[in-house]
Order: C-alpha cells, then structure tokens, then sequence
C-alpha cells in the first residue's frame, strides 16, 4: 500500500494569515494553480504504475477542491473523491477568524469564549483513529489477502490534522520497522505540509522480523492523546517515508501580482473546466 497524506491548496484565510479550522475557506487563486501543478506532477508518474485507487478527503471546500483536481487528472477517469468528515481541520472555537498575529493580545477570555474553546488535540486524534480503523486498515489487510491491485490512496486534509493522522500511523509499526527512504536526511523533522504538499509513505512487509510478538498494542501516544483506543501493532509490516512535504510540483511557480492572493471567483470556471487534461 501506498499513501499520499496531501495538505489543501492555498486558502484565503492562508493568505490573510487567519485562522479558518472548520471555516468553510475558499482557495485562492494561487491555490488553484497550485492543485493544477500538483494534479499534474501525479499524472505524469501514472507512466510509473502511479495511478490512485483511491481519494479521501476532508468535507471543507479547499480539501475538497484539491481532491476533486487530482481526480480529474487520474488516467482512471472516474475516480471521485470520497468525502469525511472526520478528516476535517481542527476546530479553534472562538479563535476562528482572528488573525495569528492578535491572538496573544486578546487577554481574558468572555464567558461566551469559553463556551466556544478550540477542539483539543485528544479529539483530533479520536478522529483521525477512528477514520484508519475504519478505512486504511481494512485495505490494507484487504491487499495483504491477495487483492487485484496495489492500494495507491490520497487522503487530502489539513496541517494540524494531517500531524495527527501521521502520529497515529507512525504508532501502528515497530520502531525498527520504520524506515526513511533514499534522499531523506536523518533527523528529519516529520511532518511540515506546504500548502500541496505531501507525505508519501510506502507500507510493505519488514525486511526482518520485529522482535515483539504479533498482536501487541500500539506503545502509548503523547499524554495529550491519552484515552484514544490502542491500534493493534502491525508487526507483518513496514513504513519507509518516501517523501516528506513533497512540493517539485510547484518549482518556478510564481504568484501573479494581486490577482494571485485574491479569492478564486468559481463562478468564473466550472471545477472540471479549471482542470483540463494536458499532454504529459
């Protein structure tokens, strides 16, 4: 099996340096070219037996954007992405819609505020359990019974999000099982998403037996994720991190001067209009 963990495209409230968790953010201009780029960069390795099985993606309009750009481009043709909710952005509470730069000058919080507190990190992470329990591991199984194909799978989500997807993951193999793929310097501090950027990992049978025995429990989280049901450790794999904040697709791509930061206008072109096939 082979996963993408894919950050949205540039938002408005990316450029107006805004918090937007579950604020329903439009993309900008930029955003949009920059999900042409990356929708394109995946076509051109379809040559290499890279073509996407499957799309999850959160439910919020740049994540869903995104998804839906690198599905037009699939040689596949009707690929369409699946929609989760869980996969959503983490929610700030009363933060939402105050810019990064203000919100150590707010002081007290209202009583209004407090009812309205940012979505903890245990919460995110319950989510983000529950959707590879539900969804990456019974492909993975599936693939590991002798499917038909290779599971090759884009989930499209958020940077806060997307940390805490990989630390679940991270935590379902054996530490020696996890390896960093050629070019990938040790010590590399995973993760970083660009806005397009992506996580490619490769899941696959270990190189040696791990030492623990089959069926143990995943190791603790972080004290901030206690209480999140245990993963069964999956000792018959391995992970090697084939790429980390993945972004060649937007070498030499420039912002056009004011119109690049502004709010994309969708009326101005259909989805499936913005991404026509181009030779590869």
């Amino acid at each position: 099996m082979k996963l993408f963990l894919i950050r949205h495209a540039e938002s408005e409230h990316n450029v107006a340096q805004v918090y937007a968790g579950v604020t329903d953010s439009a993309l900008s201009n930029h955003g949009m070219l920059q999900i042409d780029r990356l929708a394109h960069h995946f076509a051109a390795h379809a040559q290499k037996n890279l073509v996407f099985t499957r799309v999850f993606c959160s439910d919020l309009a740049r994540a869903r954007l995104t998804a839906e750009g690198i599905c037009a481009e699939q040689t596949a043709g009707a690929l369409q992405p699946v929609i989760f909710p869980v996969l959503r952005e983490k929610d700030f509470g009363y933060l939402e819609g105050k810019r990064w730069d203000t919100v150590e000058t707010l002081g007290h919080t209202t009583m209004e505020q407090q009812q309205q507190q940012p979505e903890s990190q245990a919460s995110i992470t319950l989510r983000v359990t529950t959707f590879v329990r539900e969804h990456i591991l019974p492909l993975l199984l599936q693939s590991q019974g002798g499917g038909p194909e290779e599971e090759i799978i884009a989930v499209v989500s958020h940077g806060i999000t997307l940390r805490a997807l990989w630390d679940v993951l991270e935590h379902l193999f054996h530490p020696q099982n996890v390896h960093l793929g050629h070019g990938i310097a040790a010590g590399t501090r995973i993760p970083s998403w660009s806005n397009t950027g992506y996580l490619e990992l490769d899941i696959h049978p270990p190189t040696s037996p791990p030492a623990a025995a089959a069926g143990e429990t995943v190791r603790p989280l972080e004290a901030t994720v206690t209480g999140v049901s245990g993963l069964t450790i999956l000792s018959h794999h391995a992970l090697t991190i084939r790429t980390v904040n993945g972004r060649t697709h937007l070498s030499n791509l420039r912002r056009t001067p004011r119109v690049g930061s502004a709010t994309h206008d969708a009326k101005q072109k259909r989805i499936d209009g913005f991404f026509k096939k181009k030779p590869l």
